[in-house]
């Protein structure tokens, strides 16, 4: 997202049907100030997403909950 700001903002536009680039240039800005460069999420970013769940502060073991396994090899290499 953050090397290919032109094609992502395009998808942006086609997938939320946006045609005002003020718009997609926003949503663009908030996508990628929260968007880690290998697309694995800290814990802290899944705890938020949580945040006003039945799964609020209940959850200790992430590995179980979400699996990046693809994004890591990925991110080494592989």
């Amino acid at each position: 997202m953050h090397t290919q700001p032109v094609e992502v903002k395009a998808l942006i536009q086609k997938r939320l049907g946006v045609a005002e680039t003020d718009i997609v240039d926003y949503i663009y800005g908030l996508v990628t100030k929260f968007a880690t460069r290998n697309g694995i999420p800290s814990q802290k970013a899944i705890e938020n997403t949580l945040l006003g769940t039945p799964f609020e502060g209940k959850l200790t073991n992430f590995d179980r909950l979400t699996d990046f396994s693809v994004a890591r090899e990925v991110a080494e290499g592989k």
